[in-house]
């Protein structure tokens, strides 16, 4: 029943009509007005961390003290305490942590460096923090709430053929190497490490001789392939449902092919209550896609 409108197909324009906004931190500043809005959702807050942000500064004279304001975030302060001074702050406009960074650093931490480019907490200062800041924060913790098994990481090495191993060397320092006639280039240092990891999954992108602008797969490889049937068979066999995690459109495709697993992003069912249901024995996705609006328990 709500009506959802996304700013960036309509100018950034808050009209009015629907019940629900969206944008992102990127597009943030081009937004004029919240006289239309009631509420303020930050999502994944730790994005606006940075005190300096010009984005926040532009958006940040918009909120007013009858708005609403939820900032939302699984890691408030993935590195240290001074990530959380302008997250407070875009929530109640500096009353609890103050209004100024500097003054914040100051009194909360000391340098530990000649330069001033590392802090630490004073003593007793992370309690304080956290006091002046704990009657508008509410925590959940996995630990309190969450009845599921501890997570098990396995490294499984996957040796690469020797004659791959000369083709990953190659590219590694020349950033162009040949595979079976095809070129396989590198145009800067980006580009060589996301080639390299192509090299490592089994198939590569290459340039089309004929048309320079499309790209096509060439095969290099099929040892993670073989690691990969060494893995899901006895899982499978304890019936199991793998979720599988990889980064290209051509893994994809070859496991589908290999396994007859599905592909969460190509998948027209709905995917959250049919795995959930078990009804998904082993599905491949993209983590980056995979991560958001779902519960796959």
């Amino acid at each position: 029943h709500l009506r959802v409108e996304h700013l960036r197909r309509t100018k950034d324009r808050i009209s009015g009509n629907a019940d629900v906004y969206l944008t992102n931190y990127d597009r943030i500043h081009k937004i004029t007005d919240l006289s239309k809005v009631d509420v303020v959702v930050f999502d994944e807050l730790t994005k606006a961390k940075n005190p300096s942000s010009a984005r926040i500064k532009t958006f940040r004279p918009l909120l007013e003290p009858r708005h609403w304001r939820w900032g939302l975030t699984g890691t408030p302060r993935p590195n240290t305490l001074l990530e959380l001074f302008a997250q407070i702050r875009l929530l109640d406009d500096g009353k609890r942590l103050g209004p100024s960074f500097h003054a914040f650093r100051n009194r909360w931490f000391e340098q530990v460096d000649y330069h001033g480019f590392r802090f630490k907490p004073r003593e007793g200062a992370e309690r304080a923090i956290l006091e002046k800041i704990a009657d508008f924060t509410l925590t959940l913790r996995s630990s309190d709430w969450l009845d599921v098994p501890d997570t098990v990481v396995e490294d499984v090495p996957v040796i690469m053929p020797e004659h791959v191993r000369k083709v990953y060397r190659t590219l590694e320092k020349e950033l162009l190497a040949l595979i079976d006639g095809k070129e396989v280039l590198a145009v800067n240092a980006a580009v060589l490490v996301n080639k390299l990891l192509q090299v490592a999954s089994g198939e590569v992108y290459v340039t089309d001789d004929q048309d320079s602008t499309k790209r096509t797969v060439q095969r290099v490889h099929g040892a993670k392939m073989a690691k990969l049937v060494d893995l899901l068979t006895p899982l499978h066999e304890q019936g199991e449902n793998v979720i599988i995690a990889c980064n290209y459109v051509h893994e994809r495709k070859r496991i589908c092919g290999a396994f007859g697993a599905v592909d969460a992003h190509a998948y027209e069912g709905n995917l959250e209550l049919d795995w959930n249901a078990g009804k998904i024995r082993t599905l491949v996705a993209d983590p980056r896609g995979l991560g958001h609006g779902l519960n796959l328990q």
